[in-house]
């Protein structure tokens, strides 16, 4: 019998006599779970969408009116638009491919709404002309205030939480039209599609076919009709719930694998089987929650337990009545509270929540290798390597490093020693390889000798780019790597998602899924791989081998070089104390001799040589009660704990802005500049709403600040900061560059230079609006700390003198007084050869922004008694 086609009379009034009967029973025996449901938000939902104007374009169409499906409880119409530019006519295709006037679908929308209050549509909309023929059609019927806006970043509310507010449209688009208001949501930002599969439980490798695994909604579109379906088995062809378990089981099966509802069940033509199906998983028990760090959502969690699944920071998850439920969160880089969860005989649905925490870096940290002047492991764990012929370079930027050409390696132990074999690993470096030869394909980093499947591995370049191999289970990177260019590569492989993965310079460089594990023993080298003449060729620093995968975030600290990797083993303090003692005799002494000395040549040459000594105090960015703007954002509370992740981006820009404004000679900016700066684009009421939600969240993390206040007066707001309580490092950089003298001290000059040393003004914030304060604040701190350099408490501090140059050239990197400052501190201190390195940097730099040499030479920046 064929399931899709029923020709005679008697079949078509028995098809129709079971529509009617089921949706009896859908109508009458589910009001409670449809209740529940519409209370649930709208991630937790369910619509049967139908695809109108099949933009498919090979599916079986639909034969049912608007009308008629709004009444079968369709809750969603895919639909394509086209618009007549002469008469300014919106036209809508229809599921026969023909053309009828958009206003009559609106027509039946509006009727529907009109009539149905409790109820929500969505509309997929499929359009490619300019957005105001679109606005004036639904304003002509009264539906485009009817429209839901999301007003924050937070999950959006229930469909009844939506019709409660008059909005009963939720409106997405099929394309990236730029001109489209707050409103419209472009579908995949928002929502993912599945690879289409007849497999009753469909694989997922973290991928989708549609749309980042880390949007909240699944728009599925597996259960339509091929028009031919010759030759092709499809399960879901009988449309019977009881005799094919493949139509509840398979979406039930995606759900668990994605941790995604399949909130949008697209048909290009009704069934009445299809509301049985959702009806069937409307009535099954879920557990869901969020898995947030510092109040926000994690993303790319995979799970261990009940369910092998990839999940965005809010999940979902069926289980029958009385199933016992084991769920365990993982993420690269954080631990969990709970770490998991066991519960037994589950018969209500469950909401639980996870905390993630950071990692240590430190956090099983297998082998270190600083290559200072030695091979010797600087973790606690002393896998030291034996060294074959390499050599220690001291380089400019990274001081010692190990340099390494053909026939010379460094012997570390075996593959399980170091956490490689069979288990999560992560491998970072730094390096800097030479020109590269033609026929040279390949240049190791660290590997092992097999040339066995899953037992060589290889950590390399290849053709200039980075390469994971475990031999016939690789991925290439995609960045080129610059010969004579320090550059920072890590390697990371996950076990249980089979994720290889390469980031360059912080990051991601190249990703895949579904790897076996590197199964091999063998002992492991640094510069050299399976075959023995893929020598390194070049220069590395900095090796490190975890037996877990670090985050992203952690990658991200290592590039940046955030945090030392030395690890120190229990505390001795009375050899601590007893070595304590010893330096400090030891420096009393030479102090001591110093001063005999100084006092002798002073005798012999007639004149002292007093040169005043300035001690920086230790930065301490991460004081108790303060913000933070230089360098990278940063808000430490009065306990001592860091809540910059509690600033969500719209937040911080906020609080950013205000800051900023609030020091200005006119204190504060006005309620329509907030609007202007902050929401450009969105109505004035939008705007307002927009600021006031956000508003309320930045008080409510400013309480756990002591010291600070936000005010309002006459729709002007400002920050007041007491700076007795609280450090804000913009606030006093300002004040004291509006009071020059506070800085022509060795006292002032040491707190003006330690507050401004950590960096330029919020290097980790782009927006446009800053560019201004971001240009003259780093005016201002160039020119201060110039003047500084000449000052006569400075005078032959030749330390001092090179960090101010290099502050300098950060807020101006082609500062010619800077340079000759610099090379003439460090000539003085006889380093000559980083005096001519920062020359041709300089140089370098200097050709590459103004593509013409430098017009100077090094000579010219040389005083003349300190000629080389």
């Amino acid at each position: 019998m064929n399931y899709c086609k029923i020709n005679s009379v008697g079949h078509s009034s028995l098809q129709f006599v079971l529509m009617i009967f089921f949706l009896f029973l859908f109508v009458h025996h589910s009001d409670a779970q449809r209740r529940r449901a519409a209370s649930n938000a709208f991630v937790d939902q369910f619509f049967l969408v139908s695809n109108y104007s099949d933009l498919n374009n090979h599916l079986e169409p639909e034969t049912m009116t608007i009308r008629e499906l709004l009444q079968a409880n369709v809750r969603g119409f895919q639909i394509r638009l086209e618009v007549d530019a002469d008469s300014a006519i919106i036209r809508m295709i229809t599921p026969q491919k023909n053309e009828e006037p958009f206003s009559y679908f609106l027509d039946e929308i509006s009727i529907f709404l009109n009539q149905n209050p409790g109820e929500v549509l969505t509309l997929f909309i499929d359009y490619n002309f300019p957005f105001f023929y679109l606005e004036t059609a639904l304003k002509s019927h009264h539906l485009y205030n009817k429209i839901f806006v999301s007003e924050t970043d937070d999950l959006w509310p229930s469909t009844k939480i939506m019709a409660e507010r008059g909005h009963q449209l939720v409106c997405f688009t099929l394309q990236r039209n730029q001109d489209t208001p707050p409103g419209f949501y472009h579908l995949w930002d928002y929502a993912v599609e599945p690879n289409f599969s007849t497999v009753l439980e469909p694989e997922f490798h973290g991928s989708f076919a549609r749309g980042r695994p880390s949007n909240p909604f699944m728009f599925f579109t597996g259960y339509n009709l091929p028009r031919d379906t010759t030759g092709i088995e499809i399960p879901f062809l009988m449309m019977n719930i009881n005799e094919n378990p493949f139509l509840i089981s398979h979406l039930i099966n995606l759900w668990k694998k994605t941790g995604k509802r399949p909130n949008f069940i697209v048909r290009n033509r009704y069934h009445y089987v299809i509301l049985g199906v959702i009806e069937n998983l409307n009535s099954h028990n879920t557990i869901s929650g969020n898995i947030t760090y510092n109040l926000q959502p994690l993303t790319d969690v995979s799970w261990e337990g009940s369910t092998q699944a990839l999940t965005s920071g809010h999940y979902s998850f069926p289980f029958l009545a009385g199933e016992d439920v084991f769920l365990q969160p993982f993420r690269p880089g954080y631990s969990f509270t709970p770490e998991r969860v066991n519960l037994s005989n589950v018969r209500e649905d469950i909401t639980q929540n996870f905390l993630a925490s950071p990692l240590d870096l430190h956090h099983r940290l297998k082998a270190y290798f600083p290559f200072e002047n030695s091979t010797r492991d600087a973790s606690a764990n002393r896998n030291h390597g034996k060294n074959h012929g390499v050599r220690f370079a001291e380089d400019p930027i990274r001081g010692s490093v190990a340099y390494l050409t053909d026939d010379t390696f460094i012997e570390l132990p075996d593959a399980e020693t170091l956490g490689l074999h069979n288990n999560d690993f992560t491998v970072s470096a730094w390096l800097r390889i030479s020109p590269l030869q033609e026929e040279r394909r390949d240049i190791t980093i660290l590997g092992t000798e097999e040339a066995t499947y899953r037992q060589g591995l290889h950590l390399q370049l290849r053709n200039a780019r980075p390469y994971f191999g475990f031999f016939a289970n690789d991925i290439t990177g995609n960045s080129e790597i610059r010969p004579n260019e320090w550059v920072h590569v890590v390697w990371r492989y996950t076990k249980r998602t089979g994720e290889q993965a390469i980031f360059v310079n912080g990051r991601p460089d190249g990703i895949s899924q579904k790897h076996p594990s590197f199964m091999g023993r063998g002992t492991v080298n640094i510069g050299r791989a399976i075959q023995m003449y893929n020598y390194m060729n070049g220069y590395i620093d900095d090796l490190a081998i975890w037996d877990r995968p670090l985050g992203n975030e952690e990658i991200w600290k290592l590039y940046q070089d955030v945090v030392p990797l030395y690890q120190s083993k229990k505390t001795n303090w009375n050899l601590i104390v007893f070595l304590a003692a010893g330096i400090l005799l030891v420096v009393y002494l030479i102090i001591l001799l110093y001063t005999r000395r100084n006092r002798q040549k002073t005798s012999l040459n007639g004149e002292a040589q007093d040169v005043p000594v300035i001690n920086m105090p230790a930065l301490e960015k991460s004081r108790p009660n303060s913000i933070c703007l230089f360098g990278e954002f940063q808000v430490i509370d009065r306990e001592g704990n860091d809540i910059s992740l509690q600033f969500t981006p719209k937040i911080r820009q906020l609080l950013v802005l205000l800051l900023l404004y609030s020091q200005k000679p006119r204190r504060g900016i006005s309620s329509d500049d907030i609007n202007q700066i902050l929401w450009y684009g969105l109505s004035r009421k939008n705007a307002t709403n927009n600021r006031g939600v956000n508003m309320s969240k930045l008080r409510q993390v400013l309480t756990f600040l002591d010291g600070i206040r936000i005010d309002s007066q006459m729709e002007n707001w400002m920050i007041n900061i007491n700076r007795e309580q609280l450090f804000c490092d913009y606030v006093e950089v300002q004040a004291m560059l509006r009071n020059r003298s506070l800085i022509d001290n060795p006292e002032g000059f040491i707190e003006f230079f330690s507050t401004v040393e950590t960096g330029a003004l919020l290097i980790d914030m782009e927006e446009e609006w800053l560019d201004e304060f971001k240009g003259h604040t780093a005016s201002e701190i160039v020119d201060t700390l110039l003047k500084c350099a000449q000052q006569p408490f400075l005078t032959g501090n030749h330390d001092m003198i090179i960090k101010i140059c290099d502050r300098v050239f950060i807020g101006d990197p082609y500062s010619e007084e800077a340079l000759k400052l610099k090379i003439n501190a460090l000539i003085k201190q006889r380093h000559f050869n980083q005096a001519k390195y920062t020359y041709q940097w300089f140089s370098d730099n200097y050709e590459k922004s103004f593509g013409e040499p430098f017009c100077h030479t090094f000579e010219s920046f040389v005083e003349k008694k300190d000629q080389l």
